[in-house]
């Protein structure tokens, strides 16, 4: 369990006895800090403060007291059930969080953004990629396409269409795309 922390005063004087050449068994020994924690706020120098930095993730909501204490009560009444619990939560006014409205201001915001054309189709995107691909040499699908015979220029055929597994892929679809606009 973490204890708490230090004040911001009591850090800045451990940051100064250091700068000041003492060392850290002398440092914990004088305020009473361990000397794992007068390591670790020395190395809090170099993000140049002494302050808490933000932590990462969502702070939980039950302390670690608070949860041992909900699982002795459940461990006491075994044979609960989620129902059980959620009924007795309900009895006493506390209930699950429920998602909220949508605002008005938020209302308008969809209802624009659905309105506004698209500025890239499926269409677009996959013509643009096979392009990509037939360009780029070093592009791992470009082995799929060859072009077809020098009489039909621009028109490209997929090889491992033959297969079946690949009847019905991006590739194909793409390659019907790019051939529809030569």
């Amino acid at each position: 369990m973490r204890s708490k922390e230090l004040s911001v005063d009591l850090r800045d004087r451990i940051v100064s006895r250091h700068r000041s050449g003492e060392g850290y068994q002398n440092i914990s020994a004088a305020l009473k800090v361990p000397k794992n924690t007068v390591a670790s706020i020395v190395n809090l120098k170099k993000f140049r403060t002494t302050n808490s930095l933000p932590k990462a993730g969502r702070p939980a909501k039950l302390s670690n007291w608070g949860r041992r204490a909900l699982v002795r009560e459940v461990n006491k009444n075994l044979p609960s059930r989620r129902t059980t619990i959620s009924g007795a939560l309900h009895q006493s006014g506390l209930y699950g969080r429920r998602k909220l409205l949508l605002s008005k201001k938020h209302m308008t915001a969809h209802l624009e953004f659905t309105k506004r054309p698209l500025k890239d189709s499926d269409h677009e995107k996959q013509d643009s990629l096979v392009k990509k691909i037939i360009k780029d040499k070093n592009y791992l699908s470009h082995c799929l396409f060859t072009p077809l015979s020098s009489r039909r220029r621009g028109q490209y055929r997929c090889i491992k269409a033959g297969t079946g597994r690949l009847k019905n892929s991006f590739y194909l679809k793409a390659i019907r795309q790019l051939n529809s606009h030569h």
